[in-house]
């Protein structure tokens, strides 16, 4: 799976889904924070999932209807415990990501883009 890993996940859990075969790009390897806008971008242009700890992420920019790539929010889930936390969350199927287990963690369904 295509992951854009925002700064803020740590270093730890992109180690282990990279290591699980995922295709990850961790944003604070670019250049750090940046604005949600920006990552978004880089989301749709790598045709990826976004994965952040940050609360409030794309709330100021997307609306209910508007189109966005997946979002998974991982607030509160501790840095060691976000890869397996990702791992067990997210299973694909047919294309979409569907939760499995929603412990503190918000998944934002994709819009078509």
């Amino acid at each position: 799976m295509k992951i854009v890993a925002d700064a803020n996940v740590s270093g730890f859990a992109v180690r282990r889904l990279k290591e699980s075969g995922h295709d990850v790009l961790w944003l604070a390897d670019m250049r750090g924070n940046m604005p949600d806008t920006e990552v978004v971008d880089i989301a749709v242009k790598r045709e990826s999932i976004i994965i952040t700890a940050d609360a409030d992420f794309g709330e100021n920019f997307i609306g209910p209807n508007d189109a966005h790539p997946a979002i998974v929010r991982l607030v509160g889930v501790p840095p060691v415990m976000q890869a397996d936390a990702l791992i067990s969350l997210i299973e694909l199927q047919d294309g979409k990501l569907v939760p499995a287990v929603p412990s503190r963690i918000s998944l934002a369904v994709p819009k078509r883009l």
